[in-house]
């Protein structure tokens, strides 16, 4: 009898493993465990993974005390091209960056007083790979917890939505929801619609047939508007997975017959039992290989030596003494790029999809997985399952031990490298990419050559006219300052300054990086006397070293609006070097002119003396007295943008100036250029008419002219 039974469950056994292998449309039946398991896909097509937009749905039920679980997870999810959160209860306090979707842009839609008088709980989000096209819809629904993305996925067109309408919401949020969805579909029509959330309609059966969309059971006034609404629309209601408590909470709405709903063999953090987690595909026809690598210039494993032998070839005295100042700076830059594109090798460089802290251990551990889930959705056998299963659970536990080890490696590095510890900080707060679609008033482009004009447009519609002002008395008195009409240095100078850019790694418009003129600084030190010494005598700045591109960084607000982004500029290292020989020279005479209570600008000198402790100690008492304390603040809007070219030369004059330094400085300010530079492209070079570039040394010399009526007159 024993025997019998033994030879039972054999012959079970493998009719069961027959039928996982000819059957494709019908759940996976495990062999060893008698477990229905449902397959990820309808067909036996290996490549059906590779060939849609695949999508992540959860209602997560909060993400603020899950961040940890959310971080160690996330690593798992870079096959998916787009995830939907819902029920985040994110706050503005908390950061994109935050979150760990490294490769990704975020959309979200936090909770507000409008949608709900509870602070706690709501919120939606979409995440959306780097690479897709993608921008945000803007709606006038602000009570409303909603968010809708346009996207376009290899010359399809999407609409992709998500909400979350809390329980017990009234009709008046279903109705204002479908309103706002019809006005979204008006304008976005033809394309294809993926909206899902929790609608929080348990009640209600969804009917899948091709008539229509149809409502089943004990309807509501909420169900009969999101019904006839999305009837009317000609959507269907895809999610046919119910939850432990047999209801439909989740909807996924589509007008697509090709999008297929699957409940998720992953979790993004732990499931609730009411919201199962959701797979959604949308089959299309997906070219390989379309992430290609980048190149870059090695500068750190390189052998200096055969450079700079090369840069002494030169004979810089007479090259540079017999051209003009712009051809001998042009001459030394272009010295410097053939030393470059002789000796320099180029390295490949694949970007990364996986956060600091995951291990090379981890790394493959996680594409293993990835094979094996490929074997098993090839062959639909129960063992392939089991050792996908194993290799993710391995995945996970790795993950977290990974993660926890970064956390108090970062800890540590509060005490011993405070500098690692504040980068991971900086890195927390860091801005989101710039979206591939943005716009400029009723400008917009996907096109990353023209974004970057359309930010150039914007950053140059903020500077102003330097035409001489009328008004301005130039019989005014000169205020007897002694200050420098030339300044004096030494090549010894300028080897000292050079020697301050061994930790940088940045590079300049004119590709010349920090750590080249470091290594090559013993070579090229003299040269750059020269030329730093002709440019004075000359009063002429070499129009290559006035070229500064310009980075986009988002302040706040929607990222697809260039008018949300501030300018940041980056200048050629080495016009940085001469503008820090300059400022060495002529700070100590500025020290008597600017009043005490300048702190910026100023060595020894911060927000630590700027007399806030001392203010903020004087309100207090104040208060506590009873007294009326009245406070007027100020700020100079676009300062470094605005500032008027002849007005501050006149300023500069005024204060004691001679030439030829004076000449210097007004061929510095003036006739500068710049571009910006983003996704790899730059825009157009235009013309600087006011304003002094931000984050040189010289900076200061705006701050001469601002505070003009404060300097102590005799």
């Amino acid at each position: 009898c024993k025997n019998t039974l033994a030879s039972s469950d054999n012959f079970l056994t493998e009719f069961k493993r027959f039928v996982n292998k000819f059957s494709t449309h019908e759940p996976l039946i495990n062999a060893d465990t008698n477990v229905v398991i449902q397959k990820n896909c309808m067909s036996s097509d290996c490549n059906i993974a590779c060939n849609s937009l695949k999508t992540y749905y959860q209602n997560v039920r909060g993400l603020r005390t899950k961040l940890n679980t959310l971080r160690c997870n996330f690593i798992l999810f870079d096959s998916y091209d787009i995830i939907i959160l819902t029920e985040t209860w994110l706050t503005p306090d908390i950061g994109n960056a935050e979150l760990g979707f490294v490769g990704f842009h975020i959309f979200r839609f936090d909770r507000n007083s409008f949608t709900s008088s509870s602070t706690r709980g709501g919120g939606v989000l979409i995440a959306v790979k780097s690479n897709l096209n993608a921008s945000l819809i803007l709606n006038n629904c602000l009570n409303v917890e909603q968010v809708f993305i346009a996207l376009t996925f290899l010359k399809t067109k999407f609409l992709i939505g998500a909400v979350y309408l809390p329980p017990n919401s009234s009709a008046d949020v279903y109705e204002q929801h479908s309103h706002t969805v019809e006005q979204i579909v008006s304008v976005y029509s033809p394309c294809n619609i993926i909206i899902c959330g929790d609608y929080n309609m348990p009640g209600i059966v969804w009917s899948r047939d091709n008539i229509g969309l149809k409502i089943l059971g004990c309807s509501t006034r909420a169900s009969t508007l999101i019904g006839d609404s999305f009837s009317f629309l000609n959507f269907f209601q895809i999610n046919s997975h119910y939850n432990s408590h047999g209801s439909l909470l989740d909807l996924v709405f589509s007008n697509s017959s090709e999008l297929l709903v699957y409940k998720s063999s992953l979790s993004l953090v732990i499931s609730d039992p009411y919201h199962p987690p959701l797979d959604i595909n949308y089959m299309l026809e997906r070219p390989q290989g379309t992430n290609k690598p980048r190149k870059f210039r090695d500068f750190k494993n390189v052998n200096y030596e055969p450079i700079n032998e090369f840069l002494l070839c030169t004979d810089w005295v007479s090259e540079l003494y017999n051209r003009s100042t712009n051809d001998a700076a042009s001459f030394f830059n272009s010295k410097l790029s053939e030393a470059i594109d002789k000796f320099i090798p180029f390295k490949t460089f694949h970007e990364h999809k996986f956060p600091p802290w995951v291990s090379p251990e981890l790394k493959r551990l996680i594409f293993q997985k990835k094979r094996t889930h490929l074997t098993f959705k090839k062959s639909g056998l129960a063992l392939d399952y089991n050792v996908f299963s194993e290799l993710r659970a391995k995945c996970k536990y790795l993950s977290k031990s990974n993660y926890r080890a970064y956390i108090e490696k970062t800890e540590r590095a509060l005490s011993n490298s405070p500098r690692s510890f504040w980068k991971y900080v900086r890195n927390l707060k860091q801005h989101p990419e710039i979206p591939i679609s943005v716009h400029f008033g009723d400008h917009s482009s996907n096109n990353p050559s023209e974004s970057a004009n359309l930010f150039s447009d914007y950053f140059k519609s903020v500077f102003c006219s330097s035409t001489p002002n009328q008004s301005q008395s130039h019989s005014s008195s000169r205020l007897p300052f002694d200050l420098p009409s030339d300044i004096n240095f030494s090549p010894e100078d300028i080897l000292s300054i050079l020697s301050t850019l061994c930790n940088k790694t940045s590079t300049g418009p004119d590709a010349i990086p920090a750590l080249f003129l470091f290594n090559c600084r013993l070579t090229v030190y003299i040269p750059l006397f020269l030329l730093f010494r002709k440019s004075l005598d000359e009063c002429t700045f070499p129009e290559i070293w006035k070229i500064c591109s310009i980075t986009p960084v988002l302040k706040s607000g929607d990222a697809s609006d260039v008018t949300n982004y501030r300018p940041i500029s980056i200048i050629s290292h080495i016009a940085k070097v001469f503008e820090s020989v300059v400022y060495h020279c002529i700070k100590r005479s500025l020290n008597h002119i600017l009043i005490d209570e300048q702190h910026g600008f100023k060595s020894d000198k911060s927000t630590c003396t700027n007399g806030v402790y001392y203010f903020l100690s004087y309100i207090i008492e104040n208060i506590e007295s009873g007294s009326q304390i009245d406070v007027i603040i100020t700020d100079f809007k676009k300062a470094f943008d605005t500032v008027n070219h002849e007005l501050l030369i006149y300023e500069l004059e005024r204060l004691g100036f001679g030439y030829p330094l004076l000449g210097w400085f007004k061929s510095y300010i003036k006739c500068r250029k710049q571009f910006v530079r983003m996704a790899g492209v730059s825009s157009c070079v235009i013309d600087i008419p006011s304003g002094v570039p931000q984050g040189g040394h010289l900076s200061l010399l705006p701050v001469l002219s601002f505070y003009k009526f404060s300097v102590p007159t005799p």
